[in-house]
């Protein structure tokens, strides 16, 4: 008994210490991309493509999940426990970059609306369940729609600067005890009734911006906030408080969205067309009396170089080069060929100013074209006989 008793404490001790090594061992590391056969990750995409839902593999994959910033669900993720729960509740914990759910159509458990995840109740399709909230989805309020009845554990997570609106907060279940992740839940009481810009066109140059307004009917709505978005990115950028900047050519819309929601449950919008043009160099040309004109006429002696320097400023988005080229090279050349010989940037939109010194060569008249882009420039010069040194 005495020795049974001895090979039991070896064993015993035996397997705590398997126990600490295996505890001691690096947790398997999966890419990026590497979610299994049910699934398929792209560009922060997490699409959900089986009929099983395996709950384990987002706690093995924590460091994945992070870096996924939209999920979708495919029409056969469609399973609930045995108690007709959805097997998607309180799964979503460790992703913290999640911005959007989206679901197909033709699931028959779960639906997403404004990018937050939902399920049908298993004996009422007519109420839903909240699932999950997406921890960046951008705003600090969030109205709970009407059908909602209950709000599933771990529907929020670390929401303390939220603040959710139900019509009735105490007719959603409260038992999961999310009310204690988010900032605070008040009452829906005065429906958004519709919602005006101050501008609804804007035509910028690129680099450019011009802050819009939104303005919440009623005045006494009970969420005032607004979301803005642009349609194309690409052309003009829109930022949280209306903020419009023009990146490059081209036509978008920017859209205002209300947060709260109007008496049908749905949200208010309003849009505003944006023309963004390109920032097209302004040319001039100073003559040596300090005067700006595209006709600037001097008189050079042959062979020497000219007693004026030609020079050109414009402002531009960025460091751009200049061309000069001469119209009669027989006549008068650049000294350096159409390099340009000076350069001396000021910044961004800043002036940029560039000359070069003429040469003569012959007897006759000539227009020196500067062009940047599209924008030019015309300056006449003049070789003229020379009589005892001096031009005439």
């Amino acid at each position: 008994m005495v020795r049974n008793q001895r090979r039991t404490k070896r064993l015993g001790a035996f397997l705590t210490a398997l126990a600490l090594m295996l505890s001691l061992l690096p947790a398997e590391v999966f890419a990026d991309d590497d979610w299994g056969a049910d699934y398929a990750y792209v560009d922060g995409l997490l699409t959900i493509t089986g009929n099983y839902f395996e709950p384990s593999i987002f706690a093995e994959r924590s460091a994945q999940a992070a870096n996924v910033t939209r999920v979708k669900l495919e029409a056969g993720v469609n399973q609930r426990t045995g108690a007709g729960t959805p097997m998607l509740v309180n799964q979503f914990a460790g992703f913290s970059s999640l911005a959007s759910f989206e679901v197909d159509n033709d699931n028959p458990v779960y639906l997403a609306s404004d990018g937050v995840l939902f399920a049908r109740l298993a004996n009422d399709t007519g109420h839903l369940v909240l699932i999950c909230y997406p921890p960046q989805r951008a705003g600090d309020s969030y109205v709970i729609p009407s059908n909602v009845t209950r709000v599933a554990g771990g529907a929020f997570h670390n929401q303390s600067g939220l603040t959710v609106y139900a019509a009735d907060p105490n007719q959603i279940d409260t038992d999961s005890g999310w009310t204690s992740n988010v900032g605070a839940v008040s009452s829906y009481t005065v429906a958004v009734t519709g919602l005006s810009l101050n501008k609804y066109d804007l035509e910028l140059t690129a680099g450019g911006s011009e802050t819009l307004t939104a303005t919440v009917a009623p005045a006494d709505a009970t969420v005032s906030e607004v979301l803005w978005s642009s349609e194309d990115a690409s052309v003009a950028t829109v930022d949280k408080n209306g903020l419009v900047t023009a990146v490059d050519a081209g036509t978008t819309y920017v859209c205002a969205t209300s947060v709260g929601l109007n008496g049908s449950g749905a949200h208010e919008t309003a849009r505003c067309k944006v023309v963004v043009t390109a920032n097209t160099p302004t040319m001039t040309i100073p003559d040596h009396e300090g005067e700006d004109t595209l006709a600037l006429a001097f008189d050079v002696k042959p062979g020497e170089g000219g007693d004026q320097t030609l020079s050109v400023s414009y402002i531009t988005q960025g460091d751009r080069d200049i061309v000069w080229t001469s119209a009669d090279p027989d006549v008068a050349l650049l000294c350096a060929g159409s390099a340009v010989t000076a350069a001396v940037p000021t910044g961004l939109n800043g002036a940029l100013v560039l000359a070069s010194r003429l040469y003569a060569d012959a007897l006759g008249s000539e227009s020196v074209t500067v062009a940047a882009n599209e924008s030019t420039g015309l300056s006449t010069v003049t070789v003229v006989p020379v009589k005892a040194g001096v031009a005439t």
